[in-house]
């Protein structure tokens, strides 16, 4: 549902790009757009160039929807918190309040990307899984450290 909404969503804005078009820039904007289209159906990739946007997309909703549901409470050990490194951490940053929620501190990593949903595509995604990976074996202690 959500991939058929996205396309909706650059569907309409295509055709509002089209209106704004004089005469024969309409006609070649739209030839452009049909191409695409015809490549998108033909390779059935409806997400075609446009998956990152796709993804940050899901991840905000996926965020938003987890807020509106979440009621903080104590947590009885560490925290990890994995950033974009494009997005500046500040010190009253929301993103931080884990703090006061996590009883063995929080700990703060940095992964490539502008945003969290751009994190979890290549290459960003292989520095995110290292990340993830060294903070698991190192919870697991050093007898289960590879």
């Amino acid at each position: 549902m959500a991939v058929l909404e996205f396309v909706m969503s650059r569907v309409r804005l295509s055709f509002e790009a089209l209106g704004r078009l004089p005469g024969r820039q309409r006609f070649r904007y739209l030839h452009q757009r049909m191409t695409v289209l015809a490549e998108s159906v033909v390779q059935r990739d409806l997400l075609r160039g446009n998956r990152p946007v796709f993804y940050g997309l899901i991840v905000s909703r996926a965020n938003l929807l987890a807020y509106r549901r979440y009621e903080p409470r104590a947590y009885p050990g560490p925290v990890v918190l994995f950033c974009a490194e494009e997005r500046e951490i500040k010190d009253r940053d929301e993103r931080l309040a884990w703090r006061r929620l996590a009883t063995e501190g929080l700990e703060v990593y940095s992964v490539p990307g502008a945003d969290s949903g751009l994190m979890l595509v290549e290459p960003h995604v292989r520095v995110l899984a290292e990340q993830l990976r060294v903070c698991l074996e190192r919870a697991q202690g050093p007898l289960h450290a590879s």
